[in-house]
């Protein structure tokens, strides 16, 4: 296997755990990012290489680094760098009307906080 299929293996698998740990689909991904479910199911088993603008997108609805998707995660979270991650990927599976309220209700207590 060449280099290139390997590092397609790899961030493909990264991808999918990624993923996992969010507890998202990959219909859901595959929607949320704009790509077809198939052409995902590819990434992840490194059948097909990743472009920038759909790695973008990965890292944003996933809310992981792309160092974390290209090179493996080169350090350990803190608690509250989890928490903030957990929050933000339920955040991410709220119906846009929820979220709406949701983010009413942050900037009220962010405001009220002066933060």
């Amino acid at each position: 296997m060449e280099r290139g299929n390997k590092l397609n293996v790899t961030i493909g698998r990264r991808i999918h755990e990624a993923r996992e740990s969010a507890g998202i689909t990959q219909e859901h991904l595959a929607e949320m990012i704009g790509i077809g479910e198939k052409s995902l199911s590819a990434v992840e088993r490194g059948v097909s290489g990743i472009s920038i603008n759909t790695l973008y997108n990965v890292c944003e609805h996933l809310s992981v680094t792309s160092d974390s998707l290209l090179f493996g995660e080169p350090y350990e979270k803190s608690e509250m760098q989890k928490g903030i991650d957990t929050l933000n990927l339920r955040l991410i599976r709220m119906k846009p009307e929820t979220l709406e309220r949701v983010l009413t209700i942050f900037t009220c207590i962010l405001n009220n906080w002066n933060v």
